[in-house]
């Protein structure tokens, strides 16, 4: 169970998620931020109330990119130790370096943990990810295949190390 005071937001789209997470950086001292990869890339540029007759004919959809919750939190939260994940469908470790390395950069994350989505045994719904972590200024670990809940254990450790925690 987490240690220490923990809320919950509940949201529904990327945008309340920014709204929640820039409302928490602007009340509360934030030692480190521990984010997801995006949830969701793209939304709907328009939503309508109430169901639309079947009769209605064509209809088209327009998508948007969603705002990057990791980007605004770094302008509103310069000193927070930010850790994102940049879960990629790649072909071999040395592009996901390649990707992770870019987002964190671009996004302004002190960690990155990079994952690949290419395979059916690890990535979303599976218990395993092909991973590696990727910090600011630092050499690329690569951690193999490798469980989720051990994964999470070795990038909570780091955090811990880097907040000056001990080992």
């Amino acid at each position: 169970p987490p240690r220490g005071p923990v809320e919950t937001v509940e949201v529904e789209t990327t945008e309340e998620m920014l709204d929640a997470v820039l409302g928490i950086a602007g009340r509360t001292r934030l030692d480190a931020a521990i984010l997801a990869a995006a949830p969701a890339d793209y939304g709907f540029a328009e939503k309508r109330q109430g169901k639309i007759p079947s009769d209605a004919g064509e209809i088209r959809v327009v998508l948007r990119p969603t705002p990057k919750i990791v980007s605004e939190l770094r302008r509103a939260s310069p000193s927070t130790l930010i850790v994102g994940f940049a879960a990629e469908a790649v072909d071999s470790l040395d592009e996901l370096e390649a990707r992770a390395r870019e987002k964190m950069d671009k996004r302004g994350m002190d960690m990155v943990v990079g994952n690949s989505v290419a395979g059916r045994e690890a990535g979303f719904g599976a218990e395993f990810l092909e991973a590696v972590i990727i910090e600011k200024g630092g050499e690329p670990r690569r951690l193999g295949r490798i469980g989720k809940r051990e994964a999470a254990r070795l990038i909570l450790d780091r955090v811990r190390e880097l907040l000056g925690g001990g080992s």
